[in-house]
């Protein structure tokens, strides 16, 4: 009898009486064959008998059989039925996704799983209504959902570091903490901090006649240096003429604090006044230019002799700078530990008089603290009954400046996590905490706030605050913005400018004709440099 092969599997057969494929695992209708349509060579089987069953795959091009003669054997009947009911459930699957017509979005659980694969998850809806954007459409986010940036609200500027240069860099670290400049057409900013590229830590002074490229003043080691370590907090210009940098110099064996002069800002002199050291430990850490009779105040710490705690401590020159008076105790101290931060001058439309903030410390807690003065010498501590400048957590002002008829004052508060915070008060002694507009993820901190002066033709932001964002245990500078001291928004169209590898800070800003300049220290080169950003305001189109 002539042996067959079945078109479907390639099994072998002789004709017989076989309708069907002998291949249990086929079943392929065979009763329209004739013997002359077996082939020569025959196809390879796709499946051996006894493999997984797998949806088989007709052979290429496909025959067209006849219609086949009613089956005696009921398994292709099984195989059809069975199709129909696969057929069937994924009907009524794709119905109850879609909810029977209903728009209302379907439920995540099924709304990844389930979605039909001519419509791509990656494919921009034709109805945001019927699938917000916060209902994500797949188990995995878009591309465009993991690479957009954060929102850009309120004020933006674009910033960039400056290119790197030698005098920003060098052995071993360095940072500017203080800077100051002028909007004069012939000005230029001075800034200063501290390097160890002589193999210590000394004082330093940069100069920049536009923000972008710095000189480090050379040849004044015997001043700014020696023995032990120099370190410059603050600098302020002089009426008139010159700078005066204030900080700390442990060049006698113990720490003290240290006050510079210089007529031009390239050549300096380190004032010896005996009030600036004594027993213990002293340092400065802002200077303030005032009015007449009280003239320079320098705020700082020092250690109280009697029970080695630190106290807050103010100084006070009415020659320029070169004497200074250590002003009374008082309230500047107390139990625990307190540090005066930064100070400044009621102006009017405010009580007249001074306010100088920072912390105060009690147990390990710190909390933010205010004093008030009338005359620059005898000091008040403002009473904090609501728990404004403390509760939970640690609280600390950093920085303390007057927009218009409002104090502003920025730092830090942990009590939902260490954020950036503002404070604001129309008269020094009572203060409302702001910081829920700068609460972010991570850690923030504010070092300094800028009040700026209009720029014509530019649009300066009235108010710039820098400081630090610490997400992940990476730390990056941070800038934000306000233009009346109460609502804050963050930089975020630039933000990656400030970070980098390793550690940033923005320690402070100053306004250089219409640019906008932030310094600090950056540590993306592998060390700690001197870090320099600058931002120019987009015209103003008011």
């Amino acid at each position: 009898m002539a042996m067959m092969r079945c078109p479907q599997c390639g099994t072998e057969f002789e004709r017989g009486n076989l309708e069907f494929c002998p291949n249990p695992n086929c079943g392929y209708p065979i009763s329209f064959l004739e013997e002359t349509t077996v082939p020569d060579d025959p196809r390879p089987m796709e499946r051996k008998p006894g493999d997984a069953v797998t949806t088989p795959i007709p052979p290429t091009p496909p025959p067209t059989p006849p219609a086949p003669k009613p089956p005696r054997n009921l398994r292709p009947l099984r195989f059809v039925l069975g199709g129909i009911a696969v057929l069937a459930i994924i009907v009524v699957a794709f119905l109850l996704l879609k909810g029977n017509g209903d728009k209302s979005p379907p439920e995540p659980t099924t709304a990844a799983s389930e979605q039909p694969s001519e419509q791509p998850s990656e494919k921009p809806s034709q109805e945001p209504s019927e699938e917000p954007s916060e209902s994500p459409s797949s188990e995995s986010p878009s591309p465009t959902e993991t690479t957009a940036p954060p929102p850009t609200t309120g004020i933006q500027l674009t910033w960039a570091p400056v290119d790197a240069q030698q005098d920003l860099r060098g052995t071993g670290s360095q940072s500017i903490n203080a800077m100051a400049g002028s909007d004069k057409a012939q000005g230029q900013l001075t800034a200063g901090g501290s390097t160890e590229s002589l193999g210590e830590n000394d004082a330093a002074i940069w100069h920049s006649a536009d923000g972008r490229t710095w000189n480090l003043v050379l040849g004044q080691e015997d001043a700014l240096g020696g023995p032990g370590e120099q370190q410059i907090n603050g600098l302020s210009p002089l009426k008139g003429a010159g700078f005066i940098v204030v900080g700390s110099d442990t060049s006698s064996g113990s720490e003290d604090a240290a006050v510079w002069l210089s007529p031009d800002g390239n050549t300096w002199n380190k004032v010896p006044s005996a009030p600036l050291g004594g027993p213990g430990k002293q340092s400065m850490n802002r200077v303030s230019s005032t009015s007449t009779n009280v003239g320079l105040l320098g705020v700082g710490s020092t250690t109280d002799t009697d029970d080695g705690t630190q106290d807050g401590a103010i100084w006070s020159s009415t020659d320029g700078g070169n004497n200074w008076t250590l002003q009374p105790v008082g309230e500047l101290g107390g139990p625990g530990d307190q540090e005066v931060l930064r100070v400044t001058v009621l102006k009017s439309g405010i009580t007249t008089g001074f306010v100088a903030v920072g912390t105060s410390t009690l147990n390990g807690d710190s909390d933010a603290a205010v004093w008030t003065s009338v005359d620059g010498q005898t000091w008040v501590r403002v009473p904090d009954p609501d728990g404004v400048l403390g509760g939970d957590g640690n609280q600390g002002m950093t920085d303390v400046q007057q927009v218009d008829d409002l104090l502003v004052a920025g730092g830090f508060d942990t009590g939902d996590g260490l954020d950036a915070a503002i404070w604001t008060s129309s008269n020094g002694t009572d203060w409302t905490l702001l910081s829920s507009d700068l609460a972010e993820a991570g850690d923030q901190v504010i070092n300094r706030i800028l009040t700026t002066k209009p720029v014509e033709g530019l649009a300066v932001p009235a108010i710039i605050a820098g400081g630090t964002s610490t997400v992940d245990g990476d730390q990056d500078g941070a800038i934000w913005y306000s233009d009346d001291g109460e609502t804050w928004n963050r930089e975020t169209s630039s933000a990656a400018a400030l970070g980098g590898q390793n550690a940033q800070s923005v320690n402070t800003i100053s306004l250089l004709r219409g640019l906008v300049v932030a310094v600090g220290s950056d540590a993306s080169a592998g060390d700690d440099n001197a870090g320099v950003w600058t931002a120019e305001p987009p015209p103003d189109e008011g």
